[in-house]
């Protein structure tokens, strides 16, 4: 039976990648991902079948992945971070289910806002909640229930703004709501591309902390009361 691979990337990097997941990629000649994580990755692609969709984009490659397994082709699909945080793995598990002759199996990669947490040290030792400013699917409401919830319990909350499609004024919204239910001079840290050699860290108090600083693909981490700055890029819970 053909099988589709759901491979999560972690923040794709060679050296991060699992030995399960190099192993599947040494033995699937198709892959299929977004084309800004296979160009970071490319020497690992040599020689294989690549075929690429812009970022935020990858629900079209959910079709072509069953087409390639239909003609009775193994296929990776490669996933930024780990693949049980997109909406895309649900969504081909689904369809495959129905087909009944096409497997899917989901290979771990480290979680995005775990690879951005590691950068600042250890924002999350206190407990986490992560919630994507991605509105796919929800609600303004939704996702700002989400966030008011989030911001009135005293854990580290790391928002992800995905990219221009997700709505500057939610971001804007977002600080409001803690804001309302956070110390003034409580930590915000903002990562983004974590463990690319154009990696950006910033860390302020939340009073002065602008959310127009914040780009497409950000991690923002909304830290815990209790989380210390002991160094330049180090968070201390």
């Amino acid at each position: 039976m053909p099988k589709i691979y759901l491979i999560g990337a972690g923040p794709g990097k060679d050296v991060l990648f699992t030995e399960q997941a190099l192993s599947v990629l040494d033995e699937v000649d198709t892959v299929l991902g977004n084309g800004r994580l296979c160009h970071r990755i490319e020497s690992m692609l040599a020689g294989k079948a690549v075929f690429t969709v812009k970022p935020q984009h990858e629900h079209q490659l959910a079709s072509k992945a069953v087409d390639f397994a239909e003609k009775g082709e193994d296929v990776v699909l490669l996933m930024e971070g780990d693949p049980g945080q997109h909406q895309l793995a649900g969504h081909l598990a689904k369809i495959c289910v129905e087909k009944e002759d096409i497997s899917v199996e989901l290979i771990p990669g480290i979680p995005d806002f775990i690879s951005a947490a590691s950068i600042i040290g250890t924002p999350l030792a206190g407990g986490f909640v992560s919630i994507r400013l991605n509105i796919d699917g929800k609600s303004l409401e939704e996702v700002g229930y989400q966030l008011k919830i989030a911001a009135q319990n005293d854990l580290t909350v790391v928002v992800f703004y995905p990219d221009e499609k997700s709505s500057p004024e939610l971001l804007r919204d977002t600080l409001q709501t803690f804001r309302e239910s956070r110390l003034p001079d409580s930590l915000v840290a903002v990562v983004r591309r974590p463990y690319r050699s154009n990696q950006e860290v910033k860390i302020c108090r939340l009073e002065v902390f602008d959310p127009a600083t914040v780009v497409e693909a950000a991690f923002v981490f909304f830290c815990a009361d209790g989380c210390r700055q002991i160094a330049d890029n180090w968070i201390s819970s």
